[in-house]
């Protein structure tokens, strides 16, 4: 578990791994069939509902890994998506995680550090290049471990 005084400001800005993911018709047609959509719109690998960015959030995870910080330790605060693209179906999808704010605070539940992840979802192009589709930002708070004074 991370301690507090480990998140420090020159975390500030730090790219993490990235993650790369195909968006195939059969991960796209279980997404759709778990979340009750209709026959017909399960059927349709043309529409890939922006939802189903949730599926490709993994880089978060390995964030908090890289940090030390527990799942317990958290608390999810606000979350934003900017679609710039839409997917499709056979996209390769490459996703970079960055560190980007971190404030600490001191409240009436003992100390707290204020994280924003920013991860950024490209389309790999034919060509070599890639296009943004959709970036997203999450704040998380981080509570001191359980029973360590800061």
């Amino acid at each position: 578990m991370a301690r507090l005084e480990s998140l420090t400001a020159d975390l500030v800005g730090r790219r993490y791994p990235e993650f790369k993911f195909e968006i195939t018709e059969g991960w796209l047609r279980d997404y759709k069939e778990a979340l009750f959509f209709s026959p017909e719109e399960v059927a349709d690998a043309s529409f890939v509902p922006q939802s189903f960015i949730a599926c490709l959030r993994d880089a978060e995870f390995h964030v908090f890994e890289a940090l030390g910080i527990s799942l317990s330790q958290l608390l999810h605060a606000a979350q934003k998506y900017e679609f710039v693209r839409d997917l499709r179906v056979s996209d390769h999808i490459v996703c970079r995680a960055t560190l980007s704010s971190l404030k600490k605070k001191e409240g009436r539940a003992g100390a707290m550090a204020f994280l924003e992840i920013t991860n950024e979802f490209y389309r790999e192009l034919p060509s070599g290049g890639e296009e943004l589709c959709i970036r997203t930002g999450m704040t998380v708070v981080v509570r001191q471990p359980a029973g360590v004074s800061p």
